[in-house]
C-alpha cells in the first residue's frame, strides 16, 4: 500500500513538472479547432465570429506575467505596440478584448460561455475544457547529423517543406516531433510561420520521444530534426536556436 502510494505522489508531481513551463489557449469543449493565426486574429478584434458563433476572447490583468508571455509569444506584439493598435482601433469603435481577474475566472468563463477562448496555466487545464494551443519559455534547437554541413534558416525551412532535398550530394531526411506538442507546434509557427506550410508537414514521419529523434540524425547523414535545447550533447550538429 505505502508503495502503490509512493508511485501515485510520484506519478503526480512528474505530471506537474512536466507542465510546470507551459501555457495553453482553451475554449468550451464545443469550439472547433483554430490555428494559432485565427487565435491572433480574434485577440486583435480581427475575427469576430466563425460559423455564425461569436467568438469572446478574454484577458488576464494588465499586471499578469501571464498576459505578457502570451501578447509576446501568440500575437507577438508587446505592450507599446498594442496600445498603439488599439488607439488606432478605438477611432473604429472596435474595444480590445475583456478582462478577468484570475486564471480560474478565465477558465469558468469559458467553460460556461460558448465562444469564449482564454488563456492559463497548463497545470490549471482539466476534462472541462478544450486546449486550442500550447506554448511554454523552453529553447529548442534544430539538430542534425556531425557531417551536415552550416544551413542558413531559409534552406532549413526549404528542407522541412521539401523543396531542398538534396545539396552537395546529401540526401535530406527530416524528421518530426510528434503532432500537438508544444515543440512540434512550436516548430511550425516560429520557423515554418505559414498555415499553408504548415498542412505539407504531414509528408514527413515523426517520433514521440526526442531520444529517437537525435538517434535518428546521429543515424543518417542526412537527418535534420528539432528538440529542446536542454537535450542537446556533442553527439549532434546544432544549426538553429530559438526561443519561445
Amino acid at each position: 500500500m505505502y508503495s502503490l502510494l509512493k508511485i501515485i505522489i510520484l506519478s503526480t508531481l512528474l505530471q506537474i513538472y512536466s507542465f510546470a513551463d507551459d501555457y495553453v489557449v482553451i475554449s468550451n469543449k464545443k469550439m472547433q479547432n483554430l490555428s494559432i493565426e485565427q487565435i491572433k486574429e480574434i485577440y486583435l478584434k480581427q475575427l469576430n465570429s466563425i460559423n455564425n458563433l461569436e467568438i469572446i476572447p478574454l484577458n488576464l490583468g494588465t499586471k499578469n506575467s501571464l498576459r505578457k508571455k502570451f501578447q509576446e509569444r501568440v500575437l507577438h506584439m508587446d505592450l507599446i505596440q498594442l496600445k498603439s493598435y488599439w488607439k488606432k482601433q478605438h477611432s473604429v469603435d472596435k474595444r480590445p478584448p475583456l478582462n478577468i481577474k484570475s486564471a480560474a475566472s478565465v477558465k469558468a468563463f469559458v467553460k460556461k460561455i460558448n465562444g469564449a477562448i482564454g488563456y492559463i496555466n497548463a497545470n490549471d487545464v482539466d476534462d472541462s475544457v478544450k486546449i486550442l494551443y500550447r506554448w511554454n519559455d523552453n529553447e529548442y534547437a534544430i539538430i542534425a547529423n556531425h557531417s551536415m554541413k552550416k544551413l542558413s534558416l531559409k534552406q532549413i525551412k526549404a528542407i522541412f517543406l521539401k523543396e531542398l532535398t538534396i545539396l552537395d550530394g546529401i540526401k535530406f531526411k527530416p524528421i518530426n516531433a510528434e503532432p500537438k506538442t508544444s515543440l512540434r507546434m512550436n516548430f511550425e509557427d516560429k520557423i515554418l510561420k505559414t498555415t499553408s506550410e504548415k498542412s505539407k508537414l504531414h509528408l514527413h514521419q515523426y517520433y514521440k520521444s526526442q531520444t529517437n529523434i537525435k538517434t535518428y540524425v546521429k543515424k543518417f547523414k542526412g537527418g535534420i530534426g528539432y528538440i529542446d535545447a536542454k537535450n542537446i550533447d556533442n553527439s549532434i550538429k546544432v544549426l538553429y536556436k530559438w526561443k519561445e
